[in-house]
């Protein structure tokens, strides 16, 4: 339990300080310089990562479905983080992020489960009205 409080807190930190230092990278280059820049060290971190990992550890988990929704999450993502580094190269990394990430949660609420069967209750839909909602009237209202 204390270790995934841990891992949540890296995970809400990064998060939070990701968009601020990616702001300030756009501002060395393009937004579609950067983001793909961005990929392409990620992916080499990655392969040093993989690496390091033992032979029979990658054998017995990569397949052709990891492989498939890999490739589609990728372009996804490029397409995504396209998008956001263009909106963070022409407004507040704080705006960006609040307006985005309410639409996020409201979004992936209804393709979760419209398309991947998800199931939440009345009272998630409920409390993520009202994130969204407040966060939609503090960054509306500047």
């Amino acid at each position: 339990m204390i270790q995934d409080i841990l891992i949540g807190l890296v995970n809400v930190i990064g998060w939070s300080i990701k968009p601020l230092i990616e702001k300030e990278g756009i501002k060395h280059t393009s937004f579609f310089i950067f983001a793909n820049t961005r990929y392409i060290a990620t992916a080499v971190i990655s392969i040093f990562i993989l690496l390091a990992c033992k032979r029979k550890y990658i054998t017995d988990n990569i397949n052709y479905k990891t492989i498939a929704y890999s490739i589609i999450v990728s372009i996804l993502g490029l397409l995504s983080i396209i998008s956001n580094y263009y909106l963070l190269s022409k407004y507040d990394a704080n705006i960006v992020v609040g307006l985005i990430e309410s639409s996020l949660i409201v979004t992936t609420l209804l393709i979760s489960y419209l398309f991947f069967n998800e199931t939440f209750s009345n009272i998630r839909i409920f409390g993520i009205s009202v994130i969204s909602i407040g966060i939609l009237i503090t960054f509306l209202s500047n």
